[in-house]
């Protein structure tokens, strides 16, 4: 690699003996450019939700998986294996580290997919329009332990973080917009049209009818073109 390598940080992680070893590197540049490729891309608006992860204001969705939810089971029942043992023991043992595996595996495919999400969005657009998001906020006024657990299987954090450094590397603009009634705005006449979140679709007496979340996709991507330097009448061939 180019640069001076500053720094070298050796991390342990899960338990014996089937350790992971990793290196963190940290290297210095003088100068470092972000070209990607011909930027003949266009913007785009996303909006984050939990039944799609990501919708794109072009119409494109990436459903959530729930890979918690369907790893629920198999965790639950190791837990159960694993209490009947002492713990310390060969057996509680083993099951520590069928349930660290299983932990690890779950982090892996949720991260391939949320790398895989923000590959096919700096490939295809320059401009990147994306809610302000207070994950944390969110986490504390959620009505649950349901909704707790969706909003971190949806991992917004994790993709909102490789999205910014994946952009800043190709050579992509990223706005981030105040998300207040994102969804409840609409995106072709900007009336308020007031809505629960069990009600899916927006349908506004300008006669635009679409998803919840593509209104509010494409009310990010409006929000977010003056500071994209690109022209407000730009917005008309999205809609």
């Amino acid at each position: 690699m180019p640069g001076e390598l500053k720094t070298c940080t050796i991390k342990r992680e899960g338990n014996g003996p089937h350790y992971r070893w990793k290196a963190y590197l940290t290297y210095v540049f003088e100068e470092k450019t972000s070209v990607f490729i011909e930027d003949e891309r266009d913007p785009v608006g996303i909006d984050l939700g939990l039944d799609n992860v990501v919708v794109a204001s072009e119409y494109t969705e990436f459903p959530n998986s729930r890979h918690l939810l369907k790893a629920e089971s198999k965790v639950a029942r190791i837990q159960r294996k694993m209490s009947s043992f002492e713990k310390d023991s060969e057996g509680w043992i083993k099951c520590n580290q069928s349930l660290y595996h299983a932990f690890i595996r779950l982090k892996n495919v949720r991260r391939a997919e949320r790398y895989e999400i923000v590959n096919w969005i700096v490939r295809n657009f320059n401009n990147i329009g994306m809610e302000d998001l207070e994950i944390q906020k969110l986490l504390d006024k959620s009505l649950g332990k349901g909704m707790r657990k969706s909003y971190r299987d949806a991992s917004w954090r994790m993709l909102l973080d490789a999205l910014c450094t994946k952009a800043a590397e190709a050579g992509c603009i990223v706005v981030k917009v105040n998300p207040a009634y994102s969804s409840q705005l609409c995106s072709q006449c900007g009336r308020l049209v007031p809505k629960d979140l069990s009600v899916r679709r927006h349908v506004c007496t300008c006669g635009l009818d679409t998803g919840r979340d593509r209104n509010g996709a494409l009310n990010v991507l409006r929000w977010s073109l003056p500071a994209m330097h690109l022209k407000e009448c730009e917005m008309e061939r999205f809609l």
